[in-house]
């Protein structure tokens, strides 16, 4: 790699090569922390659920919907008037809300990560 230069009498890299190093790591350490997140779908679903189901439905370690199907939650918001605004959640989003619904106190279980 162009940027990896050694000192002239040293096998180590040098200073700069080092500097250059970890600003390359400082400048993708937030998309990798990103992407993680993004594909954690128990964050995701314990996350959505809070933001748009406690409300009514109280908190995931309170809830009465347990093991509900992305395809009845879709049936509810389409057919539930009081719960139309959620249209705009995504079939993956309802997958993520789902799986924390089908897990013990929200948690995500172990085989699914």
């Amino acid at each position: 790699m162009p940027f990896l230069y050694r000192s002239k009498n040293s096998s180590r890299p040098s200073r700069t090569t080092l500097l250059r190093l970890f600003m390359l790591l400082a400048l993708l350490m937030p998309a990798v922390a990103g992407y993680a997140e993004e594909n954690d779908p128990a964050a995701d679903g314990s996350a959505l659920y809070a933001k748009n189901c406690t409300g009514c439905h109280r908190s995931l370690d309170r809830t009465f919907l347990n093991d509900r199907s992305v395809k009845r939650i879709r049936s509810a918001i389409n057919h539930i008037p009081a719960m139309r605004d959620l249209r705009m959640l995504s079939d993956s989003e309802l997958a993520a809300i789902s799986l924390v619904l089908a897990s013990p106190a929200g948690t995500a279980p172990e085989n699914s990560r």
